[in-house]
């Protein structure tokens, strides 16, 4: 839900930064769109299928989007009707879907369906538009100065901050909920953090963390027996 409704005749600029799910079967290079409407889409009655919608943005790109290590910047604009209140973005559209068979490796259970992890969206005035330092390049930056291991974890593992920043942590599941409350800060030693996910199911989390100054990132734990 948009925090105002879209004004008429406005000119509005859409952008997000996507990251292909490292064990998705598929991938594709069109049908990826976004829809704005004055009323809520039911996500129950479209969850794993196509939504039979027109939408206001849609992206078709000349080549897939594969990269599962880094984040493809998409951009475009559209004028609004007005009234507009709700944003949904999804694949639309069935007919001329271009699929990429994939090889997926690792132990994770390839996931026979196209899974896309979406992060930065930004809808706004188009001199707003974040070109050159867009947050997905200070989220890379702070990345580069972070390290998790292991990883895979049985359980505990380190957070090294070369940053120099001062961090906030949190932890969520694969289904985004945060469970902050189950993350356990064992350790400080200098710029290393000994975090632990002891007493939680095996399977994929996300650590997000804060640095000073709105930059951001999220890394991807996996919590194995093995």
């Amino acid at each position: 839900e948009l925090k105002t409704p879209l004004e008429k005749d406005s000119t509005y600029c859409f952008q997000v930064y996507m990251s292909l799910a490292d064990s998705s079967q598929y991938a594709i290079k069109n049908k990826l769109g976004v829809f704005f409407s004055q009323n809520e889409i039911d996500s129950s009655q479209v969850r794993f299928q196509t939504l039979s919608l027109i939408p206001q943005i849609q992206f078709n790109d000349s080549t897939f989007f594969t990269d599962t290590k880094n984040w493809t910047k998409v951009n475009a604009s559209f004028v609004a009707q007005g009234g507009e209140k709700f944003m949904t973005i999804g694949r639309f559209a069935m007919e001329s879907l271009d699929t990429l068979k994939l090889e997926t490796g690792g132990k994770a259970k390839p996931y026979e369906q196209v899974y896309y992890y979406l992060d930065d969206v930004y809808l706004g005035n188009c001199d707003s538009l974040p070109l050159d330092t867009p947050n997905g390049l200070r989220e890379n930056i702070l990345k580069t100065q972070l390290k998790v291991y292991p990883n895979p974890t049985t359980g505990k593992f380190v957070l090294e901050n070369q940053s120099n920043q001062q961090l906030k942590v949190r932890l969520f599941s694969i289904l985004g909920k945060e469970i902050s409350t189950s993350l356990s800060l064992t350790k400080a030693d200098g710029s290393k953090i000994e975090l632990s996910l002891e007493g939680l199911p095996n399977g994929i989390y996300f650590l997000n963390v804060l640095g000073e100054g709105r930059e951001s990132t999220t890394i991807k734990i996996v919590k194995s027996n093995y």
